[in-house]
């Protein structure tokens, strides 16, 4: 039990968030583990997330620091 709960943790702090979409106007898409999401204000950002806007789109990330 003491070692799932031990994964558990350590698998949190790798997939933290290290950030969030401010402002999406446009089409703002982040590619994640394969999978691609709409991203609109608010949407938590992960380490090797890939955020592509299409023309005339724009985003404002704010970073954790």
């Amino acid at each position: 039990m003491r070692i799932s709960i031990l994964f558990l943790m350590m698998m949190s702090f790798l997939f933290a968030d290290i950030g969030r979409i401010a402002v999406a106007k446009g089409e703002v898409l982040i590619e994640r583990v394969g999978q691609t999401i709409l991203a609109k204000a608010g949407t938590k950002l992960e380490e090797q997330d890939k955020i592509t806007t299409a023309a005339h789109s724009k985003a404002q990330i704010i970073f954790t620091d």
